[in-house]
């Protein structure tokens, strides 16, 4: 009896779970990818920050959700915006975007490896209210560099500029 529970609490949990590649930033794909398909209406998004790999696979670009649908509009992409999301944010496709690439932090992208990623978000990140903020103490290559990696583990920023300086959220459903 207890070996066929494991198996099937096995079978289970291989059933209902999805590769990493396809799980990562799943939430915002699908919200992205319900919301209308024109660029009359803004995003409720659209603040956020997405990050985008480059060529140089240590280069990353900032974008947001309405420059990714103005690209996939204009360039009449052969798959569907949902497919097209995925394969941009998980960097399995590169765009030519006009924002600049920058490069990532090898001492941030170091201790990303080292460190588990609790860890990590203490140490670049504090709690204010109900959003986080980024250190200060940061220059805007290290702020962006961590920004990335928290994007990678689906924390989101955006520019708080009514006080100058990076938020940070949890997507919820």
């Amino acid at each position: 009896m207890r070996i066929s529970m494991f198996l099937l609490l096995c079978v289970m949990l291989l059933a209902g779970g999805c590769r990493s590649d396809d799980c990562k930033h799943k939430k915002i794909i699908e919200s992205l990818s319900n919301e209308p398909l024109n660029l009359e209406h803004p995003s409720r998004y659209e603040g956020l920050h997405l990050f985008v790999g480059c060529e140089d696979k240590n280069e990353k670009k900032i974008t947001f959700p309405r420059v990714l649908k103005i690209e996939y509009l204009k360039n009449k992409y052969s798959m569907n915006y949902k497919t097209y999301l995925r394969k941009i944010l998980n960097e399995d496709i590169h765009i030519d975007l006009p924002e600049s690439c920058f490069r990532l932090n090898a001492v941030i992208s170091d201790n990303y490896a080292k460190m588990n990623f609790n860890a990590f978000f203490s140490l670049y990140c504090y709690e204010n209210g109900s959003v986080f903020r980024i250190a200060q103490s940061l220059s805007e290559n290290e702020s962006l560099t961590v920004l990335y990696y928290l994007f990678l583990n689906e924390y989101y920023s955006f520019w708080d500029d009514y006080i100058g300086i990076y938020s940070i959220r949890k997507l919820e459903n």
